[in-house]
């Protein structure tokens, strides 16, 4: 009798128990192991004038009647079985989260799967992150970095199934790194303008000068177009060569190692930044640059931005070459580009022969997926506007962190760490949707390392060395075409 009692205690319990906080959640444990307590002290005796189904508890002192019937008992445990059933139907199947692991918030964790060389210390890579998110969350925010003294490290993810996003990386010198996640939560419930704070304590690690190679299979994107100039890179600390250098990061190859680079300084409205000319390879190609092969800009300030470092830079690469030759056309919509051009900025933009897209910025409010429509009907116009199929048209992958709250591709599906447009951006040249001249410029590996509060001077600077090496490489494509100025012939047509 007593057994039958506590089940249908426990039972209820259960199958009213409220939704809320771990607080409440405690409550109901506490109630769940008070409750056989109770029972168990208290004498039973068959109850009197009461049929077998019925019981009657007998408290010590005086006399206290509760009242169990079966059939409430076998309903209550089978709605109990069924709750308990659901819930772990609903629940994410977590994989099995080492002890070590950075919880950063209920049912946010992340962890790193580190190669070890030898006791405490860890080899150069690769290693394996993994963020898994244990609930509903249609917009997860969250930066994955290692802040080290000589470098600092992306920790590039992928979604592969609903709860969990990963990825693998390597580090380019050995010493210490501490472990920095950010978690700004859920978007599509909760706007956090600030990541919420983290209380666990900053992992801290040794990392050697080993580096395991074989089984490596780094998470790459096969749609990008930057593998056939750029080697890969890192941002590395600046005080590494020069305490006096006005770059927060410096960005270097692995090849050159420790080795003093050959400076040379870019200059824009973010302020001054070094770059090594080492680390992008330009080919002597840009020299032979003609006056009617106009290198142009168009986009939004990042656009501005680019243009700006890429002619303070000008002199360092090319001294021949002069400014007239690159051109700003500012646009802020995807939709009415021109919408703020005279019919003489109109002319001048007929006359572009290589074209680069830089827009981070857009004049109304747009999500992910109006962003994906818009580009697309973008490139395809300008295809038909500049129908050479010798001009390249490049676009450049966005620039901001993926945890900005800039209303652009706003209501995303989420597939990596990177900004939802990026993500948008990739799924467009995955899909085959352009013809060849039209190609992605993508500087992820230059921005993903870096946060809102991070300057992007030192990546801008970056980012106009590639100008110079697609520019370059653009031309040696010509010459070794025949081609060489312009082609004599009218164009008449309206632009938009």
């Amino acid at each position: 009798h007593c057994s039958c009692s506590y089940v249908t205690v426990v039972a209820l319990l259960f199958f009213f128990q409220p939704s809320g906080t771990s607080a409440i959640s405690s409550l109901q444990t506490v109630l769940y192991v008070i409750a056989p307590m109770v029972l168990t002290r208290r004498p039973t005796r068959p109850a009197r004038n009461y049929d077998g189904s019925r019981l009657e508890i007998v408290g010590k002192g005086k006399k206290n009647r509760a009242f169990f019937v079966a059939p409430l008992t076998i309903i209550a445990v089978i709605v109990a079985l069924v709750r308990i059933v659901l819930k772990l139907h609903k629940s994410p199947a977590y994989p099995n989260m080492p002890e070590k692991a950075k919880r950063i918030e209920e049912k946010v964790g992340l962890w790193l799967d580190l190669r070890r060389s030898s006791g405490r210390n860890y080899t150069l890579g690769p290693h394996e992150a993994t963020l898994v998110i244990g609930k509903p969350c249609k917009d997860p925010r969250f930066v994955m970095r290692l802040i080290g003294d000589e470098a600092v490290v992306s920790l590039p993810v992928i979604q592969v199934d609903k709860y969990q996003f990963k990825g693998k990386f390597e580090i380019p010198f050995p010493g210490h790194y501490v472990i920095e996640p950010r978690w700004y939560g859920c978007h599509d419930a909760l706007v956090n303008q600030k990541p919420l704070p983290y209380k666990g304590e900053s992992t801290r690690i040794f990392v050697g000068g080993r580096r395991e190679t074989r089984g490596f299979k780094p998470l790459t994107k096969s749609h990008t177009s930057i593998s056939h100039f750029f080697p890969e890179g890192f941002w590395a600390s600046p005080n590494l060569y020069d305490s006096k250098m006005p770059n927060h990061y410096f960005w270097i190859t692995r090849e050159m190692g420790l080795k003093e680079p050959n400076y040379i300084q870019s200059s824009s409205q973010l302020g001054d930044s070094k770059v090594a000319r080492e680390a992008t390879p330009i080919s002597e190609e840009f020299n032979d640059l003609s006056n009617y092969e106009l290198l142009c800009w168009i986009g939004s300030r990042s656009a501005e931005l680019i243009w700006e470092s890429f002619k303070s830079l000008r002199p360092f690469i090319s001294k021949n070459q002069k400014p007239f030759k690159f051109h700003y056309y500012p646009m802020y919509s995807f939709v009415k580009p021109d919408e703020e051009w005279n019919d003489e900025t109109r002319k001048r933009f007929r006359k572009c022969k290589n074209i680069i897209i830089s827009v981070d910025e857009l004049r109304y409010p747009i999500t992910q997926e109006e962003y994906k429509h818009q580009v697309v009907d973008f490139l395809d116009h300008m295809v038909k506007v500049f129908d050479d199929p010798t001009f390249p048209i490049w676009l450049l992958t966005v620039n901001l962190p993926s945890t900005s709250l800039a209303p652009i591709c706003t209501s995303p599906v989420r597939r990596t760490n990177l900004h939802p447009c990026n993500d948008a951006i990739f799924d467009l040249f995955s899909s085959s949707l352009f013809p060849n001249r039209v190609k992605l410029l993508d500087n992820t590996d230059l921005t993903s390392p870096l946060l809102e509060d991070d300057s992007l001077k030192d990546a801008v600077a970056v980012i106009a060395m590639r100008i110079f090496a697609i520019a370059g490489d653009q031309v040696k494509t010509w010459r070794a075409a025949g081609q060489r100025g312009v082609k004599v012939r009218v164009i008449l047509w309206v632009l938009w």
